[in-house]
């Protein structure tokens, strides 16, 4: 009876110790973007005179983010600007190429919050949520998904900050 209760302990460890090993990872990531290419169109309209549109390609390295850390990444994606006032934006693709081999491809849907502050220059809020694509290689399998913020710091660089849970690919 002991010994029956002895295995069965052990096996309710064990099985804990298998689900947590599955358990999603906390992730917590930056990527300083430039500008590497764009196609640029201003489009006027009658309510938004310097409204423009871009498909654009930026490039940066990770910034901590466990397994992602020191990743080449490249973000592409349509920009819909319209300067002064909020709006969703496209879809945004993010391609991390990993130190060790292997791509996890990241899609981030954002959205721009513009708060007048009572001076020329209202305050805005960029961010977004994104989710795991997929993955290459090492990565294949991979799955995750969370939130993050977009820092504008000037017109060539940008700053996003990732936050968010992934599960590693199983060997």
């Amino acid at each position: 009876m002991v010994g029956r209760r002895l295995v069965a302990v052990a096996g309710v460890a064990l099985l804990a110790l298998g689900a947590s090993s599955a358990a999603a990872e906390p992730l917590k990531m930056t990527i300083l973007y430039k500008l590497a290419e764009q196609t640029r169109y201003d489009i006027p309209l009658p309510d938004s005179e310097k409204h423009w549109v871009r498909i654009a390609k930026f490039t940066g390295t990770v910034e901590g983010g466990g397994p992602f850390d020191g990743a080449q990444a490249t973000e592409m994606g349509f920009h819909d600007v319209f300067p002064g006032k909020g709006g969703i934006g496209a879809p945004l693709y993010h391609v991390l190429a990993l130190k060790g081999g292997g791509t996890v491809t990241l899609r981030g849907d954002r959205e721009l919050i513009v708060i007048p502050t009572g001076t020329d220059k209202p305050a805005t809020v960029y961010f977004g949520h994104w989710r795991i694509l997929g993955g290459t290689g090492a990565m294949t399998g991979i799955q995750g998904a969370g939130t993050y913020r977009i820092s504008p710091l000037s017109p060539t660089e940008s700053r996003l900050e990732f936050e968010g849970h992934f599960s590693p690919p199983k060997p």
